[in-house]
């Protein structure tokens, strides 16, 4: 079954990276994000 984000979700993650400068890798662990997902961790919503 595919998991879904909402758009505040998506937004949160992002900013995890962007705003605060995280790794990606790290941010797609903190949230359970499976490593598919982890490579276009919502970047291009975020611009």
């Amino acid at each position: 079954m595919t998991r879904r984000f909402d758009k505040e979700f998506k937004i949160h993650a992002v900013r995890l990276v962007v705003e605060e400068g995280k790794a990606v890798a790290q941010t797609a662990r903190q949230l359970d994000i499976s490593p598919k997902t982890r490579s276009n961790l919502y970047i291009h919503s975020y611009a």
